[in-house]
C-alpha cells in the first residue's frame, strides 16, 4: 500500500520549467547640460531665480564708465569755431529824414580752422531801447555811390568785404560792410549792442558783437 505514495513523491519528468521574467536595467541619469548664458530660455529667465543681475556696485561702476566715455567723446568731438576776429571801427551818418542811418562796420575775420572759410551771407543786428533791427550788407559795387552821397561815411571805411570772400586756413580778411537801420543817429549812438553774424558754407556761423 506504500508504493503509490512513493511514486507520488518522485519528480515528474514532463513538468514545465518555470520561466524567470527578464530584469529591465534602469536608465542611467544623464548629467544636466550646462546652460548657455547667451541663450537663456524665457521660461528659465522669468520662472527661476537662477539668473540674476550683477551686484549693484558693478552696475554703478559700469554706468559711470559709460558716462565718462560719452563725455570725452562730446568734448573731443566738439568743433572749434571756424573763425575768430571781431568788429573794428563803426561809423554812422544820419539820413535826411533823421529817422535812419547808414553805417560802415569794419570786420576782422581770421580763419582758425583747417578748412577754407567761404562766406555765404552776412547779417547785421542792432539792439536799442526802441527795439531790435537787422539788415544785410550792401553790395561792394554800391560803396562808391554811398560815399559820394555821404562823404563822412568814408572816414573810417576799409576796402569792401566781399559777400563771397574766401579765407584760406591761417589767413585773415579785413574789410568794411555798409548797412542801414531805421533809427536816428542819437538812438544808434546810444545802442545796447551791435552784432554781425557771418555765415560760411558748410560750417556753423560766427557772431561778432560790439
Amino acid at each position: 500500500m506504500m508504493r503509490p505514495l512513493a511514486k507520488s513523491l518522485m519528480p515528474q519528468e514532463n513538468a514545465p520549467t518555470p520561466v524567470t521574467p527578464p530584469v529591465t536595467p534602469k536608465p542611467e541619469k544623464k548629467p544636466e547640460p550646462e546652460m548657455d548664458r547667451a541663450h537663456v530660455p524665457l521660461t528659465e529667465e522669468f520662472d527661476r531665480a537662477k539668473w540674476t543681475l550683477p551686484p549693484v556696485g558693478v552696475l554703478v561702476i559700469g554706468i559711470l564708465v559709460v558716462a565718462v566715455v560719452i563725455g570725452l567723446v562730446a568734448v573731443i568731438g566738439k568743433s572749434k569755431p571756424p573763425a575768430s576776429g571781431g568788429i573794428g571801427e563803426v561809423n554812422a551818418v544820419e539820413l535826411g529824414d533823421h529817422n535812419s542811418v547808414l553805417v560802415t562796420i569794419n570786420l576782422n575775420i581770421a580763419n582758425a580752422n583747417q578748412k577754407r572759410f567761404w562766406i555765404q551771407a552776412i547779417h547785421a543786428k542792432l539792439s536799442t531801447d526802441k527795439g531790435d533791427f537787422s539788415d544785410d550788407p550792401a553790395n561792394a559795387s554800391d560803396f562808391e555811390r554811398y560815399f559820394q552821397g555821404f562823404p563822412d561815411l568814408k572816414r573810417t571805411a576799409l576796402a569792401p568785404l566781399p559777400l563771397d570772400a574766401k579765407i584760406d586756413p591761417g589767413q585773415t580778411a579785413n574789410g568794411t560792410i555798409i548797412v542801414s537801420f531805421p533809427v536816428s543817429k542819437d538812438a544808434f549812438d546810444h545802442r545796447k549792442s551791435l552784432s554781425v553774424e557771418v555765415q560760411p558754407y558748410s560750417q556753423p556761423p560766427v557772431t561778432f558783437t560790439k
